[in-house]
């Protein structure tokens, strides 16, 4: 068995050293009841420190709610100096053993409410909201240490794990997305779509499931959307109502405010495995046969440009990214996407992400003009995380000069219904190109499509389908596998 990581609390006077477990509080004083019991003068206070390790930092409440990073800081008390010495990574899961009904009591604390509220009237969010999270951080907190411990007992157990939960509960209103960040550090949680600010739902594990979860108010939830989408650089307001971005983990959210969602803002969140998935995961888990396998491998080795099919959530771009491993190590690749969220297992990958046009409308950078100036950049592969408007044209041209084994995606039930779909986005591309010639450039330029499906909450690919050349002006497709059948290619 390990030891157990630990970090140092020294008596600087004494010259004694104390450890104090990760993750636990620590009450050090001159009173019996303190964990830590320190020699000094007597004093009425049952308590002079309280430390913990949370996210990197030392947290310290003694009247004053002191605070501190665990490096090279010294707290000088009454009765002695306390030195903090970080010798590990900083715990996590502050709330794993918490009740959603917990959780959403713990963000209606009066205490948290106070502390967010008199901080926002000193500090107007749109003067902070550009400061680092870490600053902020330690200002609140201190702010939530003067109301919380000049009516509580911080030699009571109780009061010093409330007071934690506190703090967690602060960082993921400063740094997180308040309330879902339960449900953000729960690796079972696919999806979280917040319908209104009271109804809540999860996705675990292919199952939809309604949250005790709620926000406190229509504003509560508002104020997060807009604080979460300033965050990463994009906005939202009544003039443009929904926004698309992407989360510091690679999770993509959706928002939406009045007047498009009539029943309050709205929000959508689809998050990512942490550990990418190897082609035996996916045999193991039925996503995929060892034949399905094989021959992506061979198509992707071959350069065949696929397009991989789908409806929402069917695992469209999870089996991009998985395809993506078997490039070779000695190309370029070049990804474009809307909002990136893309995890491409390669170690040359140039990401470029689309960007929407500013409060002025201008400055927008729509996928064509990315996938032309992609062209440019002596890319090996080229891989269009979604095809959803007319830059599907730009990338159809670029196959059929030259630029083999691109990789995308494309809503759609079926592989024929997904190449005429891919139709009527070149048509918006306003080229004024006759349905004969698109057609043919479709049927030139695409070699395969990977059809994905959804059922019963699991993902899986449906079919893998050749394309062949057109007959009589319409598309012909081969199906080679299928699941539980394999036909001659």
């Amino acid at each position: 068995m390990t030891e157990q990581a630990h970090w140092n609390l020294i008596d600087i006077l004494s010259h004694r050293c104390s450890h104090i477990p990760e993750g636990e509080w620590v009450a050090v004083g001159t009173h019996q009841s303190c964990d830590i019991v320190v020699e000094g003068h007597p004093v009425r206070d049952a308590l002079l420190v309280q430390a913990t390790c949370e996210d990197g930092f030392v947290f310290l409440s003694d009247g004053c709610s002191g605070w501190a990073h665990p490096s090279s800081w010294v707290f000088s008390g009454r009765s002695a100096q306390f030195g903090f010495e970080s010798l590990s990574c900083p715990i996590s899961g502050v709330t794993q053993h918490l009740k959603e009904s917990e959780i959403c009591d713990l963000f209606r604390n009066p205490y948290l409410q106070k502390t967010l509220e008199s901080f926002q009237n000193r500090n107007p969010f749109s003067e902070t909201f550009h400061r680092s999270s870490g600053d902020l951080f330690r200002e609140v907190c201190v702010e939530l240490g003067c109301h919380f411990w000049s009516e509580n007992e911080v030699s009571e157990m109780p009061a010093r794990v409330l007071f934690r939960k506190l703090v967690w509960a602060l960082n993921a209103h400063i740094s997180g997305l308040g309330p879902l960040t339960h449900f953000m550090m729960d690796s079972s949680v696919t999806e979280i779509m917040v319908c209104r600010y009271n109804e809540i739902f999860v996705e675990r594990k292919g199952n939809l499931q309604k949250s005790e979860i709620e926000f406190f108010s229509q504003d509560d939830l508002r104020s997060l959307i807009e604080r979460a989408v300033s965050r990463s650089g994009r906005r939202i307001d009544e003039s443009s109502p929904t926004c698309d971005f992407r989360w510091h983990d690679g999770s993509r959210l959706h928002a939406t405010i009045p007047p498009v969602s009539v029943n309050g803002p709205t929000l959508t969140i689809r998050r990512f495995p942490e550990t990418m998935f190897t082609p035996a995961d996916f045999v193991r888990s039925g996503t995929a046969s060892h034949e399905m396998m094989a021959f992506l491998r061979d198509s992707v080795y071959a350069k065949r440009n696929i397009l991989i099919s789908g409806g929402t959530g069917s695992g469209k771009t999870t089996i991009l990214n998985l395809m993506s491993s078997f490039i070779s190590k000695k190309e370029r690749i070049i990804t474009i996407e809307d909002t990136a969220e893309l995890r491409i297992q390669h170690e040359h990958v140039v990401r470029l992400e689309a960007r929407p046009p500013n409060a002025e409308g201008k400055a927008e950078i729509p996928l064509r003009d990315l996938v032309r100036n992609a062209l440019r950049m002596r890319p090996d592969r080229i891989i269009v995380g979604e095809c959803r408007g007319p830059e599907a044209l730009d990338m159809l041209q670029a196959m059929n000069t030259g630029h083999e084994g691109s990789l995308s995606t494309i809503h759609a039930n079926t592989p024929i219904d997904a190449l005429r779909r891919l139709e009527t986005l070149v048509m918006l591309a306003g080229a004024d190109l006759p349905l004969a010639a698109v057609r043919e450039q479709i049927a030139s330029a695409l070699h395969c499509v990977v059809q994905m499906e959804k059922v019963d909450g699991k993902r899986r690919i449906a079919a893998i389908h050749n394309i062949r050349p057109l007959h009589n002006g319409t598309y012909v497709t081969e199906t080679v596998l299928t699941r539980g059948k394999t036909l001659n290619s």
